[in-house]
């Protein structure tokens, strides 16, 4: 075995090496962040909880329709949330970004002049990924 192809080996292993662990970083990322979002969730859930049933009340008494506006802004944003963090959102949103990935990857590509990669390196680039995966 020559050196030239000891340092290939090498080359292979360290590649795949900074792969897995790109994939790991990722998936750690987006469990952070999801985490994050689900315990600033039960915080705005405290402040619907009181913000709405004020709105409602102020309505009551006053009989104003404008006190109305929160009820409608807080439920929607709440709900929003609600599907984000306990509902199936992040798989339609996945399933959305796949879609879009397979059958509008133009749009993703980097500019022209972003002094990184060129269009025709960066499909490459994205070609070779999916020959290893």
């Amino acid at each position: 075995m020559g050196v030239a192809q000891a340092m290939e080996g090498n080359n292979a292993r360290m590649t795949d090496f900074q792969k897995s662990f790109a994939c790991l970083n990722r998936q750690l990322n987006m469990a952070d962040n999801f985490s994050r979002g689900k315990d600033r969730f039960l915080f705005f859930s405290l402040f619907a909880g009181i913000g709405i049933p004020a709105s409602l009340a102020a309505f009551y008494h006053t009989k104003n329709p404008a006190r109305l506006i929160p009820v409608f802004i807080l439920g929607f944003s709440w709900s929003y949330q609600y599907d984000m963090f306990y509902g199936n959102k992040m798989v339609r949103v996945r399933k959305e970004v796949e879609r879009l990935l397979k059958e509008e990857p133009e749009k993703f590509y980097p500019p022209e002049n972003n002094l990184i990669w060129t269009k025709y390196q960066y499909t490459n680039l994205k070609e070779d990924y999916n020959k290893n995966i």
